[in-house]
């Protein structure tokens, strides 16, 4: 459904405000000793690690030159130290110095106090609302940004060997290996033909014209026959933030409710935070035991879904 063009310059002015009021109209903070850009490159080094200036500029929203010319100064200033093996400048890894750390340390004690002024005449179901709605709008401004750069479509045998490789590093990432994961699951010797069945899909996520996920479903084994089994949904590390990861999930669940089933059935692990925290905003309902027979024994958190 199309806003109202009210319901736009409302928005429009609202966002304007918060712009101005954050102080972002600026070129640097008022109380902190770099500029609001090398915050975010601060704040997403210690959420990462470490991490490459192309995927940088992805997570910041901006291009790839900016990305590096703040990256050659933050160098300078001893905020951010480089990996000095890569060949290429736009793969080495970056991560924070001891100096970097201090500075994001900082830059929360500052940000966080001046929020918490804001806000502290606020009942605790106002502040609620305030942060559901500023996570709704930036997800629709997320997902509305790279919309043009993304295409979810049925897989294809060519996608096979980028789909293979983002399940095994995502599994590696999380120690999940061996008997009992994915790992070792039959269908990733061919994703295509098993999904080509009657009441199972898979699909993938380009972006930029690269797989970068995807997320299939299929008949629960030893289930009740009414219940389907979300499978193999992974993203690389680049494209996690995008919201490609809502996009495949609610692609599968479609495909599975045109398939007949009346719920949704998916494993995980009690460490994939992110991947967890997803599908309890679409709905999913944590389980207390597992159900059917995946075979997959080193998953440790359960979720259902009823589909309408």
């Amino acid at each position: 459904m199309e806003p109202s063009l009210q319901a736009v310059e409302n928005i429009r002015a609202s966002s304007r405000n918060l712009v101005r009021n954050l102080g972002l109209l600026k070129s640097k903070h008022d109380q902190l000793s770099f500029s609001f850009t090398e915050g975010h490159v601060l704040i997403e080094l210690e959420k990462y690690g470490e991490i490459t200036p192309l995927e940088l500029a992805q997570k910041l929203c901006l291009d790839k030159s900016t990305v590096s010319n703040t990256i050659t100064q933050m160098l300078k200033k001893d905020l951010l130290q480089a990996e000095v093996s890569a060949v290429d400048r736009r793969q080495r890894r970056i991560s924070l110095t001891e100096k970097g750390r201090h500075c994001v340390r900082q830059c929360h004690k500052v940000n966080n106090a001046s929020v918490a002024s804001a806000l502290r005449h606020l009942t605790p179901e106002q502040l609620k609302t305030v942060q559901e709605g500023l996570e709704l709008y930036a997800n629709c401004l997320s997902q509305n940004r790279t919309a043009s750069e993304v295409c979810i479509r049925p897989i294809q045998k060519e996608d096979e060997t980028a789909m293979v490789a983002i399940i095994r590093k995502s599994l590696q990432e999380h120690g999940i290996e061996g008997p009992g994961s994915a790992m070792t699951d039959s269908d990733l010797l061919d994703l295509t033909g098993t999904y080509a069945q009657p009441q199972h899909g898979y699909s993938v996520a380009l972006y930029k014209g690269n797989v970068v996920g995807g997320c299939g479903f299929g008949v629960l084994e030893g289930g009740d026959g009414h219940t389907a089994e979300i499978r193999k949904m992974y993203l690389s590390s680049e494209s996690r933030g995008l919201g490609l990861g809502r996009l495949l999930l609610e692609n599968a669940l479609e495909g599975a409710r045109n398939a007949g089933f009346k719920r949704c059935y998916l494993e995980t692990k009690k460490s994939m935070f992110r991947a967890r925290r997803l599908y309890e905003k679409v709905g999913f309902k944590q389980l207390d035991r597992a159900l059917g027979n995946t075979g997959h024994f080193q998953c440790d958190a359960q979720y259902v879904l009823t589909l309408v």
